[in-house]
């Protein structure tokens, strides 16, 4: 018996890059890519770091708002599907047919997910982070909610430790992920 979810590569949207991450019975995991390789690991949490690093998200935790700013209509892409990994890997790069926009047009605004991520802005309450005395880094710390790193912590979602997961009274999230809500969703049991 295995676990299988899929992942996309949050980066690329509008083009779809797909991964599919498999956790097997015996807790070790593996994740085929779009390029037709396994990558296996010896843990589950080991192979979403591996995906999370190069900004994969699991595809039914994106919220439908980053794929109405790309153009995509929500929910969202179905995960692609096929008898075979080696027919498999042709579904898993998808290029967009809509129009990129110039280098001049503005951006989109991030989504609330994006800034729970991006180390400038607090993962539970998304305020900004301020600088530090010396202004040469952003502090660790929030003064909207008290949020502040757990390094003793884990994420329920991706398993992240060394301070990824911030708690308050208000809640808690996880800055490399962006899981967030109460205590009881965000952090894994002990």
């Amino acid at each position: 018996n295995l676990t299988e979810t899929w992942w996309l590569d949050a980066s690329a949207f509008p083009d779809l890059l797909w991964a599919r991450l498999r956790v097997f019975r015996d807790g070790t995991a593996e994740v085929f890519d779009l390029d037709g390789r396994y990558t296996r690991f010896s843990s589950e949490s080991e192979a979403r770091l591996f995906l999370l690093e190069d900004e994969y998200e699991r595809h039914d935790e994106i919220e439908s708002a980053e794929f109405v700013a790309v153009g995509l209509d929500p929910p969202g892409p179905a995960p692609p599907v096929s008898d075979s990994d080696s027919d498999l890997v042709e579904r898993m790069l998808v290029r967009s047919a809509a129009p990129r926009p110039s280098r001049d047009a503005p951006a989109p605004p991030p989504t609330e997910s994006k800034l729970r991520r991006d180390g400038k802005h607090c993962p539970v309450c998304v305020a900004p982070l301020s600088m530090n005395a010396s202004r040469t880094r952003r502090r660790r710390d929030c003064e909207s909610c008290g949020a502040h790193p757990q390094q003793a912590k884990r994420c329920r979602r991706c398993f992240a430790t060394a301070g990824a997961v911030w708690e308050s009274r208000l809640g808690a999230a996880c800055a490399t992920c962006g899981n967030h809500g109460t205590k009881r969703d965000v952090l894994a049991e002990e």
